[in-house]
């Protein structure tokens, strides 16, 4: 009969300094990765506010550009339409307006886009395309007398370069003949033409020129 063999014991030391020391080992270990981690999160969270921010605006910007676009473009066509209804349509014809609107846009900070719709309004009331620079002045400087919009202005403007004088009266303008009525008039377009240089009118053209810009990029979209 075989004997057993005397059990071996094999004696184990559990340090527990040591135990405690690597548990917090790697506890600091853990908690640094988790650090690390919520940190990123953050900057992550962050980033993507900026981002969605960036777009929001971009879109709001594209929105604007879009419409100051539509603006210009429904202008431009009006006034085509109308020089092509009095048959005097020409594409030079019809660019030399619309810098003609610029330039009085420069002078006065009225918006390009409020001059070309009194271009269209002039066309139909008859106004050549010779005249249209001295048919838009006199209207803005009878405006400046009257403290009438462009529209109610230009039929009366109209009828002034048509002989009829009498109108002038009305806003307190002296003139005895069309001549006369001519230097009132423009005289006092170059009074409405001194707005650029207040605060009001400088906002006012820069204000202007933003919504050129806006329209350029509308134009581009």
């Amino acid at each position: 009969m075989a004997t057993r063999a005397p059990p071996v014991n094999i004696p184990i030391r559990l340090d527990k300094s040591d135990a405690e020391a690597s548990s917090k080992s790697l506890t600091g270990m853990l908690s640094g990765d988790m650090k690390k981690l919520a940190v990123a999160a953050g900057a992550a969270i962050v980033a993507y506010k900026a981002v969605s921010a960036a777009i929001g605006t971009a879109v709001e910007v594209m929105k604007k550009a879009v419409a100051a676009a539509k603006v210009q473009e429904e202008a431009e066509h009006r006034l085509a339409s109308a020089m092509k209804v009095r048959g005097e349509f020409t594409e030079e014809a019809f660019e030399a307006h619309k810098k003609l609107a610029s330039s009085i846009q420069a002078q006065t900070a009225i918006g390009d886009e409020e001059i070309i719709r009194l271009q269209a309004q002039l066309k139909l009331q008859g106004v050549s395309n010779d005249e249209m620079e001295r048919a838009v002045k006199n209207t803005i400087g009878l405006a400046e007398v009257t403290d009438q919009n462009l529209a109610a202005a230009a039929r009366q403007a109209v009828r002034v370069m048509r002989g009829e004088i009498s109108v002038l009266k009305r806003a307190s303008i002296e003139a005895r003949t069309t001549a006369e009525a001519q230097t009132a008039l423009s005289d006092a377009y170059a009074v409405a033409a001194t707005r650029v240089e207040t605060y009001a009118g400088k906002t006012a053209l820069l204000s202007g020129q933003w919504g050129d810009l806006n329209e350029s990029l509308g134009f581009a979209i």
